[in-house]
């Protein structure tokens, strides 16, 4: 619709106003500016329509889901430690540790 609509306009602005002696210079950077909003459109449709056609061809999203997946055992997993959550370091720890660092001031942006 607005494809139709910004080409009907530029056309009909271009028909009763443009090439005359008193018709503004806006006239015709109006025009433009539909004429190119008409372009833009129509640019986005081919795109979304070609966009359409790719999800089509690929696998449906259900397909991909029914299976589930199933991980490996790596090498690395057997020589992390166990979580001891009893061994777990309390965070006025690191307070105490970082507080003699100063803050930097940040620079101000322009």
């Amino acid at each position: 619709m607005t494809i139709c609509a910004s080409f009907t306009l530029s056309f009909l602005l271009f028909l009763i106003l443009g090439f005359r002696s008193f018709t503004h210079p806006l006239i015709y950077v109006t025009a433009g500016i539909l004429l190119a909003i008409g372009g833009w459109h129509i640019q986005s449709l081919i795109r979304t329509l070609m966009l359409k056609k790719q999800w089509q061809r690929r696998v449906p999203l259900s397909e991909t889901q029914a299976t589930p997946m199933e991980f490996k055992s790596t090498p690395t997993a057997r020589s992390l430690n166990e979580a001891d959550f009893a061994d777990a370091i309390p965070g006025s720890v690191t307070e105490h540790t970082t507080r003699h660092l100063a803050e930097v001031p940040q620079p101000k942006s322009r």
